[in-house]
């Protein structure tokens, strides 16, 4: 309830431009893709330049039977994990342990 000060004042004007930029940007996106044939063709663009948008990365770490980080040239003995990173242009990033095992396997019961 008390009267805002300079800085305050400031840092909202700051704030009210920054979302005004996004409204605006996002308006120019939504008349970019509004019609179904120009969504259409932005995600055939998309797909077609996957590469350029998402990208993929091999993590590998070292683990004690704690299943506790241990140094690559550490003595002790060790398990190596290996993730695949799945990053979307910095903004979303995401890890997965890729698991493969026989058919068989999976039929046996």
């Amino acid at each position: 309830f008390a009267a805002p000060t300079m800085k305050n004042r400031e840092e909202l004007q700051k704030v009210e431009r920054a979302i005004t930029e996004v409204h605006a940007e996002l308006e120019t996106l939504g008349q970019q893709i509004s019609l179904p044939e120009h969504a259409l063709g932005h995600l055939d663009d998309i797909l077609r330049n996957a590469e350029k948008l998402l990208l993929v990365r091999s993590q590998s770490f070292h683990l004690n039977w704690m299943n506790v980080l241990v140094d690559d040239a550490s003595d002790r003995e060790a398990n190596e994990i290996t993730l695949a990173e799945f990053s979307i242009e910095e903004v979303l990033r995401r890890s997965a342990v890729l698991v493969t095992f026989p058919l068989t396997a999976a039929t046996s019961g």
